[in-house]
């Protein structure tokens, strides 16, 4: 019995696939759709092929959906991200979807293939809040520990008539430090709020962020006599909500300047390279790396590093949500010479 050729072959895996599977051409019209696919947006396939999106969705998603679309197809990049799809139903849903683009008969094509992972997200969201209300007990438990001790010793200095000024300076240092503390936690878990709200993306150039980073990171940089290194940056615009990047490469480069503050050499650089559809900045530091131990969990909310009130954790975490919410990517480079973390942001279309 021959073989069967490898385009029939593809289909009847496509066809029997459980996830959602299409192609479109490069006027984004849909060539083929398998039944999870009419499953998904509850009509028949013969509705969907020869349609683009904007026939299908509504324009805010279709818009969406095209600018990914017209990255993968210019560049021939492969891509993994979530996104928001409407369904049958008329819900939102979160699909875990891949695009490739593939090249048949010299014409470009593209393929894409998504499953919903609405469910699995809850149970991830879940835990994650788990994690978080633990950190949070924990992070606001001990400074409160802290000022109980305080406060009852304290009473106990004023009952035995000892509580001069000198302990009442040590006191009121020690209850500032506290209040401190419980500000900075506070203020980093309204931010972590603050960042779940959607915002409208708008398209800005790299150079002009990174005006707004330089200045920002100023201050702590001279605080810890830390050199941040020139820099050129390319002539391009990257999508960022409000001031979301701006924030990720603000933390990053303050997160570097802390590390490297006791260091015989101080310094932080900037380096861009331009890949396909996408720009990488990577944030260099004189440091000499992460112990694996530490790096695999710098992600997760509330570790952190520094000492005992001089951060709460939240930044990386947060940093990294903020950046998969522009469909990008945050990661640190164990195999980078000094430690390195690597941001990857889609151009703007």
């Amino acid at each position: 019995m021959p073989f069967l050729s490898s385009a029939i072959l593809s289909k009847a895996l496509l066809d029997q696939m459980s996830d959602v599977a299409f192609i479109k051409d490069q006027n984004y019209c849909y060539r083929y759709g398998n039944n999870a696919l009419a499953e998904l947006l509850g009509r028949p396939l013969a509705e969907i092929i020869g349609f683009d999106d904007t026939a299908i969705f509504p324009p805010e998603y279709s818009q969406r959906y095209r600018e990914m679309d017209d990255r993968v197809l210019a560049s021939g990049e492969h891509v993994t991200f979530e996104e928001d799809v409407v369904n049958a139903n008329g819900d939102v849903i979160q699909m875990h979807t891949k695009k490739m683009r593939l090249e048949i008969d010299g014409k470009y094509y593209l393929l894409g293939i998504t499953r919903d992972v609405t469910e699995f997200n809850k149970t991830v969201h879940l835990n994650q809040m788990s994690k978080l209300s633990s950190g949070l007990a924990h992070e606001l438990l001990t400074p409160l520990t802290v000022m109980n001790f305080n406060i009852h010793k304290a009473s106990d200095l004023m009952q035995k008539n000892a509580f001069d000024k000198a302990a009442a300076e040590n006191f009121l240092c020690k209850m500032q430090i506290v209040e401190k503390r419980l500000t900075d936690t506070v203020q980093a878990v309204q931010a972590f709020a603050v960042q779940a709200r959607p915002q409208t993306a708008t398209k800005k150039t790299l150079s002009l962020l990174l005006d707004e980073v330089r200045e920002l990171v100023g201050p702590r940089l001279k605080a810890r006599q830390v050199d941040l290194r020139d820099f050129d940056v390319m002539p391009i615009e990257i999508l960022t909500r409000g001031t979301q990047i701006s924030q990720v490469l603000v933390n990053l480069i303050h997160n570097a300047a802390d590390a490297v503050s006791t260091l015989p050499e101080r310094w932080v650089e900037l380096e861009f390279k331009r890949l396909h559809g996408s720009v990488e900045i990577r944030i260099i530091d004189s440091g000499n790396g992460i112990p694996q131990e530490i790096a695999k969990k710098l992600m997760e909310p509330f570790f952190t590093t520094k000492t005992c009130g001089a951060g709460t954790g939240l930044g990386l975490s947060l940093a990294a949500r903020i950046v998969a919410d522009h469909h990008g990517e945050l990661f640190y480079d164990a195999a980078a010479p000094h430690t390195t973390f690597v941001l990857r942001l889609p151009l703007a279309a």
